[in-house]
């Protein structure tokens, strides 16, 4: 439980430090890792609500 309100807590710092949305974020990590823009996994939106363990 732990690790999964750290990893909201680093999407939602991320997001809010750049002015993103979270799609955004998945979008930017995606081509920064050379594999293009991806949709958003499913679980990194409810974790980024804190709504996932």
């Amino acid at each position: 439980m732990e690790r999964a309100q750290s990893i909201a807590e680093l999407i939602q710092k991320t997001c809010a430090e750049r002015g993103w949305g979270p799609s955004k974020l998945a979008r930017e990590l995606g081509i920064a890792e050379s594999r293009g823009p991806t949709a958003m996994p499913r679980q990194v939106r409810p974790q980024a609500d804190g709504r996932r363990a």
